[in-house]
């Protein structure tokens, strides 16, 4: 009962109690499946698209990424700068 007792307490609230102590870790995803996805949209969300690029896709399409450079936006053609450092 011990290990029960430790999982419950160690679990994160679903109502939003209490806070998380460690980082908050997901797997990097692709264009098609971000990382970090919506439940009734898999394939919208945010992937890392490699070392020091995080994008949004919405329907497996590239629609903005990040990097130390600054925000762009997909244009259909080419990324459009439109914040940088």
């Amino acid at each position: 009962m011990a290990d029960v007792a430790t999982a419950m307490t160690d679990s994160l609230s679903r109502s939003g109690k209490g806070g998380m102590n460690a980082d908050f870790s997901i797997t990097d995803g692709t264009v098609s499946v971000p990382g970090l996805n919506f439940t009734n949209e898999a394939n919208s969300g945010f992937y890392r698209f490699g070392a020091g690029e995080v994008r949004m896709s919405i329907l497996a399409n590239d629609i903005m990424r990040w990097t130390a450079a600054g925000a762009s936006v997909w244009t259909g053609a080419v990324w459009e700068l439109l914040v940088t450092e």
